[in-house]
Order: C-alpha cells, then sequence, then structure tokens
C-alpha cells in the first residue's frame, strides 16, 4: 500500500483481524443495496462518497 493510503486506513489495519491484507480486500469489495426506500438513499449517498 502506498503511504497515503496506509495514513489513511490507518484504524482500519488497528484492527488485530484485518491489517493490510484485510484493507486490501475491501478496496476491492463491491456493494448492493438493494430497495431505495428512505434508509438505503441515504446509504446509497454515503457509500458512494466513500
Amino acid at each position: 500500500m502506498k503511504a497515503s493510503s496506509l495514513e489513511r486506513y490507518d484504524r482500519q489495519l488497528r484492527i488485530p483481524k484485518l491489517g493490510v491484507e484485510g484493507q486490501l480486500k475491501l478496496r476491492k469489495a463491491s456493494v448492493l443495496v438493494a430497495g431505495i426506500g428512505g434508509l438505503g438513499c441515504a446509504s446509497s449517498i454515503s457509500l458512494a462518497a466513500a
């Protein structure tokens, strides 16, 4: 990981069972939001901004 990524994800990397390998898996992951109601709409906006 780049130094900027290490700094950005520092708190997640501190989780004992996550580490760098887990963070790389999270970067490759995708999310499906089914049912864009009130909660789904707000969640989708937050996920897109992350």
